[in-house]
């Protein structure tokens, strides 16, 4: 992301990596935490994951990646339930 407001609520598959710019970020994900490996760096600012306000985590998780390179501004990582037949 460069300059701006970034806004997701999608599914994620595969490996995601953002890498933040100056900006706000919300991203809420679709599906559960424990299906996602996270690897989170801060920058400058705040990166929140479920309301919990983190610096840096490593979690292992399932087949799917999120990768966060934190810039200047702040980053909220919510994961929500799927809803059956989306």
């Amino acid at each position: 992301m460069g300059v701006g407001k970034l806004q997701i609520t999608s599914a994620l598959t595969g490996k995601c990596e953002l890498d933040m710019g100056v900006g706000d970020a919300e991203i809420t994900v679709s599906g559960n935490r424990d299906d996602y490996a996270l690897s989170i760096e801060k920058g400058v600012g705040t990166i929140t994951v479920d309301g919990k306000e983190v610096s840096v985590m490593n979690e292992k998780g399932g087949d799917c990646s999120i990768d966060i390179d934190g810039g200047v501004g702040k980053v909220k990582l919510d994961f929500v339930k799927a809803v059956e037949g989306e």
